[in-house]
């Protein structure tokens, strides 16, 4: 079985380079994708409008799958195959100018345009693939784009940009993000994200900072398991966590789990203690559908 981030990797090759024989990519896939970019709110005044919404954001998903890394590029890419994308395109006033391919693109909500283009390979992948038995694990992390930042040096102070996400390892890609002001309203936003997903046969993991009973709430209710990391900032569940595994004779009749890899040139062993007996933790029933303790450590 073809695993649905391989099945990605393909779908990308296929387009990848301007030589490609476009002639062997399926209209109907292309098509399917068309409809979906339609529906995109388009705040343009009406009149002015000479190049279609839709026609620029197909132009630019191609250009970027075909390798084009600029405006300018993307613009080539559309010039050097304009017969070919008329075959799908309307494109009414011919290919627009790679200012308008920038201006437009600026214009759209980038949180819808990303869930929409996301949901679209999903099902793509999906119906090229065989369903997993296995469960997928989603990751949960806000991260701060580098070099979103500016210098009160060299320009006005901008703040760096800060983005909450949800990468499916299945997948290999993120399925669902949206900016957030700082890192301080990461908390927020986790159960935010997770009332748009159905994640039945889905794992999610999380950092300490989003080991949150609203989240965790959120998981459940989206029909989803979760593993999250516990450090200080549950202060009374960490302190009785930590003082149960430090028992080196419970540790004995617990379930137990190592693997071993090799990193720069050494080896490192994780070991992992399972304890599915929880109701001696304080306010465990606050934790929805908690069933176990992990320990897991480094030796």
């Amino acid at each position: 079985m073809a695993k649905k981030s391989k099945k990605l990797e393909e779908i990308k090759s296929m387009v990848k380079g301007l030589d490609i024989d476009y002639e062997e990519i399926d209209l109907s896939v292309l098509n399917n994708f068309v409809t979906i970019t339609k529906k995109l709110d388009d705040s343009r005044v009406k009149y002015k409008i000479k190049h279609n919404m839709s026609d620029i954001v197909m132009i630019v998903l191609l250009g970027i799958l075909a390798n084009a890394n600029t405006w300018n590029e993307i613009y080539c890419f559309a010039v050097a195959h304009e017969e070919w994308l008329k075959t799908f395109l309307e494109l009414p006033s011919g290919i627009p100018s790679h200012d308008t391919i920038q201006r437009v693109i600026a214009i759209i909500n980038p949180t819808t345009l990303y869930t929409s283009t996301v949901k679209y390979l999903i099902n793509l992948i999906n119906n090229l693939t065989t369903k997993s038995t296995e469960k997928d694990v989603k990751s949960m992390d806000g991260k701060t784009i580098n070099g979103s930042s500016r210098s009160e040096a060299t320009t006005d102070k901008i703040k760096p940009t800060n983005v909450m996400s949800i990468y499916s390892h299945d997948y290999g890609m993120s399925i669902i993000q949206d900016f957030i002001e700082d890192k301080t309203n990461e908390i927020p936003m986790g159960p935010e994200l997770i009332k748009q997903l159905n994640l039945s046969d889905s794992i999610i993991t999380a950092d300490a900072l989003n080991t949150q009973k609203e989240t965790v709430k959120a998981i459940v209710k989206a029909k989803g398991d979760y593993v999250l990391a516990l450090k200080a900032n549950q202060g009374t569940m960490y302190q009785e966590v930590s003082e149960y595994f430090h028992d080196k004779e419970l540790l004995k009749e617990l379930e137990y789990y190592s693997e071993t890899e090799k990193s720069h040139s050494k080896y490192i062993k994780r070991e992992y203690y399972i304890s599915d007996n929880i109701k001696w933790l304080t306010n465990y029933k606050d934790w929805k559908n908690i069933s176990a303790t992990v320990l897991g450590q480094i030796v």
